[in-house]
């Protein structure tokens, strides 16, 4: 009878409490600034870079540039 009874609690919780992502958002890494010059130099030293679209959570369209 316990066990029926912390299953229905756990399953209210879960019907009451809202969407598990407004909670706890997921963990991103997202451009804040852009850079409209870039130096030939950083240049020669990027390794990667990755596109970075502005939906979802990043607010700016960008190219993220990792360098070494």
């Amino acid at each position: 009878m316990q066990q029926t009874g912390l299953a229905l609690m756990v399953l209210a919780a879960c019907v009451a409490l809202p969407n598990s992502e407004a909670i706890l958002p997921i963990a991103s890494s997202c451009c804040t600034e852009v850079s409209h010059h870039i130096s030939r130099r950083l240049l020669e030293r990027v390794n990667l870079c990755r596109i970075q679209r502005a939906d979802g959570d990043c607010d700016l369209a960008a190219v993220i540039l990792h360098v070494r």
